[in-house]
């Protein structure tokens, strides 16, 4: 939509920037969108902010963002401002890129646990299109630690969190390196991808001897088997 130059009034353009500004700064320290995400209390803030700006000027949040949409959307000072500014330019316009991060690389962003939080959820679902999307690219980068070693991934293991299973002898480095793991037997290693909570869950539900109730185990570590004899063979 297009700013008619007769509805765009400047000083009330940017008294109610100010005080949006002046408002992020108090109540986030306008943080970055990464340290903002962690807090997970946008949807308080955003109300409050909307109820200030009803009872300070005379137009809703609502209305200011429909009257001066593209202004506010081509101001550096809204979008290069900090992650509470992110989130309410993303509310009036989906298409708009939370965290600013043009090129969102999976493997540092499930580092930091965006999969986590709700925001950072509504981050991966708007760059990977879903959270399996997502998971699967976690995945490749993973594959690194593995030396081009045989193993098996499970998609879709309670909710959206992965299982990689591979053979004990082919893990030193991504255990050393990685947290969510554990060894079913001498033999396999299962590397859990997903959120903390539901890796935590399943962690202790896979130690307590109870991996057949999310997958064909016997068959998963036949296949691993017989894929680290026929490397040890050189068949």
């Amino acid at each position: 939509m297009e700013t008619k130059f007769s509805n765009f009034n400047k000083e009330e353009y940017k008294e109610i920037r100010r005080f949006i500004r002046a408002f992020s700064k108090e109540k986030t320290g306008n943080d970055s969108f990464s340290h903002f995400m962690k807090n997970d209390y946008y949807h308080n803030n955003l109300q409050l902010l909307e109820n200030k700006i009803q009872n300070k000027f005379s137009i809703t949040l609502e209305q200011f963002f429909h009257k001066y949409n593209d202004k506010i959307y081509n101001d550096k000072k809204f979008t290069k401002c900090c992650g509470l500014l992110d989130v309410l330019l993303y509310r009036y316009n989906k298409d708009y890129l939370l965290g600013g991060d043009l090129h969102a690389d999976a493997g540092s962003k499930y580092e930091y646990g965006y999969q986590n939080y709700s925001l950072g959820i509504m981050f991966i679902k708007q760059r990977f299109g879903s959270l399996q999307n997502f998971y699967n690219e976690v995945i490749d980068n993973f594959k690194m630690y593995f030396n081009k070693s045989y193993y098996e991934v499970i998609n879709y293991v309670k909710e959206d969190c992965s299982l990689i299973f591979i053979h004990t002898n082919n893990t030193k480095y991504a255990k050393d390196d990685y947290e969510y793991w554990t060894d079913i037997d001498k033999d396999i290693t299962v590397f859990l991808i997903g959120d903390s909570k539901t890796m935590s869950d399943l962690i202790n539900n896979i130690d307590r001897g109870n991996i057949d109730e999310y997958v064909d185990y016997d068959t998963i570590k036949n296949d691993i088997m017989l894929h680290e004899d026929t490397k040890k063979y050189n068949l």
